[in-house]
């Protein structure tokens, strides 16, 4: 007696492709190559010839799939790729997410034009199930003119790159737009920066920048910061505040002052209070007129740009003296 098999077709696979044919029973249903997507994290700008870094990112399972790798090629920017690394096989089920992490040879391979890169979700036969291509550019270290952005913005292109959404433009931009060459004082004698403010925009968080006040102490105005040493500078570290767009800078938290002279210090002692502020000696007004201090920026966002910014101190009446020349005298009469 003649055996018969009988194939038993899912109802789903109608809506695949699978049309009855006449003539043909049974027939045999169509290889349906499952889907995987894959989401990469933002990544970029980085240090040429700097350390390796890892390309971060998910593999999520649409329908379920089994037996998957992810691969890595970089080539130089314009030529033919290398192969880099693959992931050891693995099975996603549906709904499922498993995190990837890719090594990127940034130290051997990142050029002053940048690297291209191609990542392909591949099944057990190297067949691409998923893929993206997209480049890589290092940090240039711009020093720029504060003066040529404050009435315009400063835009570096492609900062940051999102290899899901190549296309997609993804600068960094920002403009000195309170910027002042002078102090501009609410307080007698006490400097402020935070007027001095930016606005800046781009798709990842602000990752931060070293600041500094620069002085040079011709006249010994600051003994104790200077160490008593003529002719000399120092420099003033300074912290940033970053809120809703906008970054200032402000003196460190923790500095000292004499209440009786504003004599300032950045270490505690006798006598002096903790400040957040600081302050210029009371009636030094010819040791300190038309005193320039330099704001220094360095390594500031994504492409490590630096500038610096020339502040003038404007202030030209004392605080005690005569009446011509200071805030407040004593008027008396002979007799």
């Amino acid at each position: 007696m003649d055996t018969k098999i009988l194939f038993l077709i899912p109802t789903s696979l109608m809506t695949l492709g699978a049309i009855e044919r006449p003539g043909i029973d049974p027939y045999i249903p169509i290889e349906v190559l499952e889907t995987a997507s894959l989401a990469l994290n933002p990544i970029g700008p980085c240090e040429k010839y700097g350390e390796d870094i890892n390309l971060t990112g998910k593999v999520l399972s649409i329908t379920g799939i089994s037996n998957i790798r992810e691969r890595l090629y970089v080539g130089p920017k314009g030529g033919s790729y290398s192969y880099i690394y693959t992931t050891a096989k693995h099975d996603i089920t549906k709904g499922d997410v498993q995190q990837i992490s890719l090594p990127m040879p940034i130290h051997s391979m990142l050029s002053e034009n940048g690297i291209d890169c191609k990542v392909q979700i591949i099944d057990l036969s190297n067949k691409e199930i998923e893929g993206y291509t997209f480049s890589l550019k290092p940090i240039t270290r711009d020093r720029i003119s504060v003066s040529d952005y404050i009435r315009t913005a400063y835009v570096k292109q492609d900062i940051v790159v999102d290899p899901d959404n190549y296309e997609a433009k993804r600068n960094e931009q920002y403009r000195f737009s309170g910027f002042l060459d002078y102090f501009n004082e609410d307080n007698y004698y006490r400097l402020n920066l935070n007027k001095l403010r930016m606005t800046y925009s781009c798709p990842k968080p602000f990752p931060g920048c070293t600041a500094k006040l620069k002085f040079t102490d011709y006249n010994n105005v600051f003994p104790l910061i200077n160490g008593g040493q003529l002719n000399t500078s120092f420099e003033i570290p300074l912290r940033y505040t970053y809120s809703s767009g906008a970054i200032w800078f402000d003196f460190p938290e923790q500095m000292y002052v004499n209440p009786k002279t504003l004599e300032m210090s950045l270490n505690a002692r006798p006598e002096f209070r903790l400040t957040k502020y600081f302050y210029l000696p009371i009636n030094k007004k010819d040791m300190l007129l038309d005193q320039t201090f330099s704001l220094e920026v360095t390594d500031f966002g994504y492409n490590k740009t630096s500038f610096s910014w020339d502040i003038t101190y404007l202030n030209n009446r004392n605080l005690l003296g005569d009446c011509d020349n200071s805030d407040y005298c004593v008027v008396g009469e002979l007799e």
